[in-house]
C-alpha cells in the first residue's frame, strides 16, 4: 500500500478507520500510490488487488464432498455353485472336502481309490480304472421331468471293441458313457444323443439336457446332437460318477470337473459360457 505519514481525519484504508482530519487529504505519501477516494466511510478501491487475506492461521477445515460416485459395484460373475434355479449337485473338488456338493443340497460323493490332480478349473478327480465316486440317492436328485448336467472331461484311455465307460450315471433315469472307439452318448428316459470325435489327453466340456421329449447333446459348448424320448422318471439308484450305476463297473480311466447336475433344462448360453471357462 506505501508508507503511511501520521494521518488526523477519517479515511478507509484497507478496511481500516485512519484519522487525517486537517491535512487536507493529503495524510499519504505521494509514492504510496493509494487512491483514497471518498472520506465519507464508503471509500472506492478501485481494482487495486489487496491481496490475500490473511485469516490469521485459522484451519477453516475440510470441505468433505462425500463418496465419489462410481455406479453400481461389479459383482463379477453369478456364484458357480450356488443361487440357480433347480441346481441340485455341484462339484468343483477345489474344496477343503473334494467330495463336497458344493449346491447346499447335501449330495456329497463317496469315494474309493480316487487321487486329485490338475483340473480344467483347479483341482479334478483322477480315476484310475478301478476307482469308486457315488453320491447316495436323494429327492432332489430324482428329476422325473427335465434334467440337465454338465462337466469337463479328460480321457487318458478309450474304450476298446464292445466296451463302454461310465462318465455319469443314474441307473434308469440319465447317463453319461464313452463308446469305443470314440463315441460319447446322453441317454435319458428311453431316448439319446451322440456324437464322435472324443480325443484322448485333452479335457473336453460335455452337457446334456432333457425337456421331457428332446435329448441335447453338447460339445464343448456347441450343440452337436439331439434324439427323442420320454421323460426321465423317478428312480432310487445312487449317481455314480466316472462308473456304471448301480453296479459300479465300466470304469472310467481319466478325470472328471466342474460336475453340475439341473432338475430342469438349462439354456444353451449358459452350457456355453461354462464351456468357455477353460
Amino acid at each position: 500500500m506505501g508508507r503511511l505519514v501520521r494521518c488526523l481525519g477519517l479515511v478507509w484504508v484497507a478496511g481500516c478507520a485512519v484519522d487525517v482530519s486537517g491535512f487536507g487529504g493529503d495524510a499519504v505519501g505521494s509514492d504510496a500510490g493509494v487512491d483514497l477516494g471518498r472520506i465519507d466511510g464508503d471509500p472506492d478501491m478501485g481494482s487495486r488487488d489487496l491481496g490475500v487475506v490473511d485469516l490469521g492461521g485459522r484451519d477453516a477445515g475440510t470441505v468433505d464432498l462425500g463418496p465419489p460416485d462410481l455406479g453400481p459395484p461389479d459383482l463379477g460373475p453369478p456364484p458357480y455353485c450356488n443361487g440357480q434355479d433347480g441346481l441340485v449337485g455341484c462339484y468343483t473338488f477345489d474344496g477343503a472336502s473334494a467330495y463336497a456338493d458344493e449346491s447346499g443340497n447335501g449330495n456329497d460323493l463317496i469315494g474309493n481309490s480316487v487321487n486329485p490332480g490338475l483340473g480344467a478349473i483347479g483341482t479334478a478327480l483322477w480315476l484310475n480304472g478301478s476307482s469308486s465316486l457315488f453320491a447316495e440317492d436323494s429327492p432332489s436328485l430324482d428329476p422325473s421331468a427335465r434334467f440337465s448336467v454338465e462337466l469337463f472331461l479328460w480321457v487318458d484311455d478309450l474304450p476298446n471293441g464292445g466296451q463302454r465307460r461310465g462318465v455319469l450315471d443314474k441307473n434308469g433315469q440319465f447317463g453319461i458313457f464313452l463308446y469305443a472307439p470314440d463315441t460319447i452318448r446322453c441317454s435319458g428316459g428311453g431316448g439319446s444323443a451322440e456324437t464322435t470325435g472324443i480325443v484322448v489327453d485333452r479335457w473336453t466340456h460335455v452337457a446334456c439336457t432333457h425337456d421331457g421329449s428332446t435329448v441335447r447333446l453338447y460339445v464343448d459348448g456347441d450343440e452337436v446332437a439331439t434324439g427323442t424320448g420320454g421323460a426321465p422318471g423317478s428312480g432310487n439308484a445312487a449317481l455314480h460318477l466316472g462308473e456304471d450305476s448301480p453296479d459300479g463297473d465300466d470304469q472310467l480311466v481319466g478325470r472328471l470337473d466342474e460336475v453340475r447336475l439341473w432338475t430342469r433344462v438349462v439354456p444353451p448360453e449358459v452350457i456355453r459360457a461354462s464351456a468357455d471357462r477353460l
